[in-house]
């Protein structure tokens, strides 16, 4: 494998063992020193890796000077614009690159939505399209797309499983657990890449098409602003396969692409496939996850209405009257809509009531259930974030390994998306561990996603103490602007239900 970019090393920290040898060509050599730096700090040494060969340089005269051919080239470099980034996606370079690829080998290149409008896209697919006849696009978060190029067809339909199988803990810790998580992601196969590219204009070294436009765009029209799905729906590659599955099996999938960002293509896939229940449970979900919760009790109320034994409804229902049950009311009484329980609900909404109360060893005796609970059921993530809760917030003891058992449950919960919740929870086990650092780099990550004065307050709390107790004055200067910035900020207005007509 060989990556252009170290950047962070994110993508070098968890390569699977399946990769035999990890080369690194990086062009800055203060992120080089910058990485080695933080190396301490880190959860795991990417450049310790065994494996990892790092070479200082640029990619283009590296490849140039090496006979070496690679399964795999990831490239990496991030504004597109600059001089040491803009020569890296013209069709010289993916020339280079493919030269440089054993025969059934696969280019991979990032692209941040940011830098990109809808004909530099298309461009760049033309320009990947040009030397690449297979290629294939995926969206695994928000905010970046992966397009996959390859001189052979691509056959992640068949290979994901396989490399699940074979190594699943590199994989868990980014949020793919399952098969379905990695073609949910496709947002283009070969057919619609190639017709989306169809008449687009080639960028060459000449004529670069994002040296030239990427940084209008980026202060404009980009797609980070207007999203993707609109240019490409007319293509979905997951219609077929969708519209085949079992409704629990398409629910499962349509759930992903709501919490990975892709509610417009979620609900566009329900609506097209026709059901009315599965739409409206879409829809619920959609408004859950942006926080419009008069929005989504109308939806979900309407899907439980028309079946209310289906889980992924009845979970979403539960998760939106949460508080209400942490409070003990009944449901009945306060929504006008209840259903007995399974052994799952009941296991999960008894841990909320007693987590509520901070009855910590109780929420322990549950944890045999929780932990019993199917990872395929919707309310599996609240389980864990329980096992995880009275690991990290009994006061009553201070066991260092139990906490550590709590942050490594909280984490699996933070990919592919993590959430202000478990973002804090994070930054509490930080604090309860004596790792400020930690602590105040889960409330950083946090502060874009806080949701109400509940979780506003829960923050400022974690920074008054980074600022008051830390002895490093770096992390307490940083907490204290965190602090002042969140004292200044106000609720948000309820955003324009712009699904509602769906």
């Amino acid at each position: 494998m060989l990556v252009i970019g170290l950047g962070a090393g994110l993508t070098v920290e968890d390569v699977p063992s399946s990769v035999d040898e990890i080369y690194v060509v990086e062009l800055e050599p203060e992120v080089i020193h910058a990485n080695r730096h933080l190396s301490p700090l880190r959860r795991k040494d990417p450049l310790a890796d065994p494996r990892l060969r790092l070479h200082q340089g640029d990619a283009r005269g590296s490849l140039a000077r090496t006979h070496r051919r690679f399964d795999v080239i990831v490239s990496q470099p991030s504004h597109p614009w600059t001089t040491g980034a803009s020569h890296l996606f013209t069709r010289e370079f993916f020339s280079q690159a493919r030269d440089r690829l054993q025969p059934d080998g696969v280019f991979v290149q990032w692209m941040g939505l940011r830098f990109l409008d809808q004909d530099l896209l298309r461009s760049l697919l033309a320009t990947l399209h040009r030397v690449f006849p297979h290629i294939e696009v995926y969206q695994p978060r928000p905010g970046a797309l992966l397009f996959l190029g390859s001189a052979r067809p691509l056959n992640l339909d068949r290979d994901a499983p396989i490399a699940l199988d074979r190594d699943l803990h590199p994989w868990s810790l980014v949020g793919v657990t399952r098969p379905e998580e990695v073609t949910v992601a496709r947002v283009l196969a070969t057919d619609g890449a190639r017709g989306l590219a169809a008449h687009a204009p080639v960028s060459t070294d000449g004529r670069n098409q994002l040296r030239i436009r990427s940084p209008r765009v980026s202060s404009g029209r980009s797609l980070a602003k207007y999203g993707v799905d609109a240019l490409f729906a007319p293509y979905d590659p997951l219609r077929t396969g969708l519209f085949a599955a079992e409704r629990a099996s398409r629910l499962r999938r349509l759930r992903r692409m709501v919490a990975t960002g892709q509610a417009e293509r979620a609900l566009r896939l329900a609506a097209e496939f026709g059901d009315r229940l599965e739409h409206q449970i879409v829809l619920g979900l959609a408004h859950l996850t942006a926080g419009r919760p008069r929005a989504a009790t109308e939806s979900l109320r309407r899907a439980l209405q028309l079946d209310n034994t289906a889980p992924e409804a009845r979970s979403a229902w539960l998760r939106l009257h949460r508080s209400t049950i942490e409070q003990g009311r009944d449901l009945r009484a306060t929504t006008g809509l209840s259903f007995s329980p399974t052994e799952a609900e009941s296991w999960v909404t008894t841990g909320w009531l007693l987590a509520a109360a901070e009855d910590w060893a109780a929420v322990e005796t549950l944890d045999g259930q929780l932990a019993d609970i199917d990872p395929l059921h919707p309310l599996f993530p609240e389980a864990t974030r329980l096992r995880a809760r009275w690991r990290i917030d009994d006061d009553s003891h201070h066991r260092e390994a139990s906490i550590l058992a709590g942050v490594t449950l909280v984490d699996s919960l933070l990919s592919p998306v993590p959430s202000a919740e478990d973002l804090l929870l994070r930054a509490r086990a930080g604090l309860r561990l004596g790792e400020p650092r930690m602590a105040l780099a889960a409330v950083d990550e946090s502060t874009p996603r806080l949701r109400g004065p509940g979780q506003r307050t829960a923050a400022r709390s974690i920074l008054k103490s980074l600022a008051t107790i830390v002895h490093d004055p770096t992390v307490a200067a940083r907490a204290l602007e965190l602090g002042e910035r969140l004292k200044q900020r106000t609720d948000r207005p309820a955003a324009t239900d712009t699904l509602g007509d769906r």
